[in-house]
């Protein structure tokens, strides 16, 4: 008898697994309920995270991986288990057409045409960036399978295989476009874009800052980045309220003010929050409430006043980037190890150029 067909929630999550209500649960082969307290079907969560961090303090490690599904579930045991929570969500993405098209291929025996056959099924289900997304973490996977004694060489390395090539984007919001959205926006969003401009931070960490924590007397006080694991050891950044050189404010404690002025019905910890104290971001780095304010202004705001183009959230990290004199004051606003991230994907501002002196 031919295995049941998975349904199409099930198909992206590691073998074995599958999603029932709210939440997820692991078959156990047959023979081994002992080591999962006697059941044949385990609950492992309801979040993703947290079923794969039980199933992983759970399983044994993989010693015999050969195929590419078991290299899957091993890296994500391993290793996106670690990762930011929005990494997470993309990389189990990327993850599922792994599984989709390799099956059960033997890890090996994977060549560079194999794999570009892989990014054209990708870019043609989806989108050539979310193709792009999935080699990342596929060639990261075969990194991995030689540390782990699984493969010998990289078929992916030396641009044996490239990712499909495109265009940066360049959306720079003009100074009366975003005046024309704020007229609309509410006092909340206000209050967020102004201190977005004044500091360049992400939104992940514009909505995680706690008030006890952040709020000094003269300064604001920002923890480690949330993004990736590899800012555990990075400095705090604070932004103080008067320059250092010229005793001028920077504007920060007048923006923190006015945030601190709106009403709310029930006090929170944090400096953006619901009516009902909760934080904009969740466990799992996701902000689909504060999303809907931005979409509900944006929409408003094409309907009802001169903007004709909408621009996103991210794309006022650009401006606030842009608007800065040199290259140098841009990457440190946006606290950027790399200046060539600062200059390629943020500094979108046209650069004015005199004419060359007409000879005669």
């Amino acid at each position: 008898m031919s295995p049941k067909k998975r349904r199409p929630e099930n198909k992206p999550l590691p073998t074995r697994w599958r999603k029932k209500g709210n939440a997820y649960y692991y078959r156990v082969p047959a023979g081994q309920e002992h080591a999962w307290d006697n059941k044949t079907e385990f609950p492992l969560g309801r979040s993703l995270g947290e079923a794969h961090k039980n199933f992983s303090a759970r399983v044994a490690r993989y010693d015999d991986i050969k195929t590419m599904v078991h290299l899957a579930d091993r890296y994500e045991l391993e290793i996106v288990v670690d990762k930011a929570p929005a990494t997470q969500k993309s990389n189990h993405r990327s993850i599922g057409f792994i599984r989709q098209v390799f099956a059960h291929s033997h890890v090996a025996d994977v060549t560079p045409q194999d794999i570009y056959k892989f990014r054209d099924f990708v870019a043609q289900q989806k989108s050539k960036k979310q193709a792009n997304l999935a080699l990342e973490v596929l060639s990261h996977m075969f990194t991995k399978s030689i540390e782990w004694g699984i493969r010998g060489e990289h078929p992916m390395t030396d641009k044996k295989v490239v990712k499909f090539s495109l265009e940066a984007r360049d959306r720079y919001v003009e100074d009366w476009e975003l005046a024309e959205f704020l007229s609309v926006a509410g006092e909340f969003l206000n209050c967020y874009v102004d201190l977005k401009l004044l500091t360049g931070m992400d939104k992940a960490d514009l909505l995680s800052i706690k008030k006890q924590e952040s709020l000094k007397d003269d300064r604001l006080e920002v923890n480690k980045r949330r993004k990736t694991k590899r800012h555990a050891n990075k400095r705090k950044r604070y932004f103080p309220h008067m320059h250092p050189a010229t005793g001028e404010s920077t504007g920060i404690e007048e923006s923190v003010n006015r945030i601190l002025a709106i009403k709310r019905k029930v006090g929170s910890l944090y400096l953006f929050a619901t009516r009902t104290g909760q934080p904009y971001i969740k466990e799992d780095g996701t902000t689909s409430g504060f999303d809907s304010i931005w979409q509900r202004a944006m929409k408003k705001a094409l309907k009802e006043t001169k903007l004709e183009v909408s621009f996103t959230e991210h794309d006022l990290r650009a401006k606030a980037a842009s608007d800065e004199e040199t290259d140098e004051e841009a990457q440190r606003l946006l606290d950027h190890s790399n200046p060539q991230m600062t200059r390629r994907t943020y500094r979108r501002k046209a650069v004015l150029t005199l004419p060359a002196k007409k000879k005669r």
